[in-house]
C-alpha cells in the first residue's frame, strides 16, 4: 500500500495551523489575520539579540502600526516570551529563537497559494478537501490526491465537505491578485510593494 509510510510520519503543523487560520480570517475578518510579528521577531532573535533586545524591536514594530503604548506593550511581551520559550539566560546573545510560531503566516500562506492554484495542480481533491489530512505535508497531501485519482476514491471521509471554503468570495476576498501580497498589504500598510520576487516595505 503505497500510503503506509504515513503512518509513521511526524506531525507537520504548517498545513493544519494554515487551515485554522483561514478558519479564523473566514470568522473574525481582518482580526483574524495572521500577524507578521512574530516572524519578523524570530528572525531578529535568531540574529544575536537577547528578549530585551528583542521586545524593544517588536514594541517599536507595533507601535509604528498605529497600535496605542499599552497594546504595543502586550503584543511585544507576548511575542517576545513565545520566542524564548526554553532559554534559560534571557539576557545572553545566543542567537537562540523557538521558531515554531513562525507557522501561523507561512502556513497561511501556502494553504492560500494553493487553494489560487485550485484543481489544476491536481487530479482529484482541491486542496481545501485534502486538508483533512492536515498534519501531513504539501507534497504528502499530493501523493494522496495522486493516490485517490488512481483508485478513483476518497481515502478517508470529508469531515469539511460542507465548509464552503472553495465558494467564490473566498477566492475574491482573499486570494486575488496575489495572495502573498494581498495579505502583506493588510499587515503592513499600502506601501509594501513586492519587487523582484522579495517583499519591501
Amino acid at each position: 500500500m503505497p500510503l503506509v509510510p504515513f503512518l509513521s510520519h511526524s506531525l507537520n503543523e504548517t498545513m493544519s495551523e494554515g487551515l485554522a487560520k483561514v478558519s479564523d480570517v473566514k470568522v473574525s475578518g481582518l482580526s483574524g489575520f495572521p500577524r507578521p510579528y512574530q516572524v519578523l521577531a524570530i528572525d531578529f532573535a535568531a540574529s544575536g539579540h537577547n528578549f530585551a533586545e528583542t521586545m524593544e524591536y517588536v514594541f517599536e514594530l507595533t507601535r509604528k502600526n498605529h497600535k496605542t503604548e499599552k497594546t504595543a506593550f502586550d503584543n511585544a511581551w507576548s511575542y517576545t516570551y513565545r520566542i524564548f520559550r526554553g532559554q534559560s539566560d534571557t539576557s545572553a546573545h545566543t542567537a537562540y529563537a523557538f521558531s515554531k510560531d513562525q507557522v501561523y503566516l507561512s502556513g497561511f500562506l501556502k494553504v492560500i497559494r494553493e487553494t489560487e492554484r485550485g484543481c489544476r495542480a491536481r487530479t482529484f481533491d482541491s486542496i481545501m478537501t485534502l486538508l483533512r489530512f492536515s498534519t501531513l505535508t504539501l507534497d504528502e497531501l499530493n501523493k494522496i490526491d495522486a493516490v485517490q485519482a488512481e483508485i478513483e476514491a476518497p481515502v478517508g471521509r470529508d469531515p469539511f465537505r460542507n465548509w464552503g471554503y472553495n465558494a467564490e468570495g473566498f477566492y475574491r476576498g482573499y486570494a486575488v491578485p496575489d495572495p502573498v501580497e494581498l495579505v502583506a498589504k493588510k499587515l503592513l500598510g499600502k506601501n509594501f510593494k513586492i519587487a523582484s520576487g522579495s517583499p519591501s516595505v
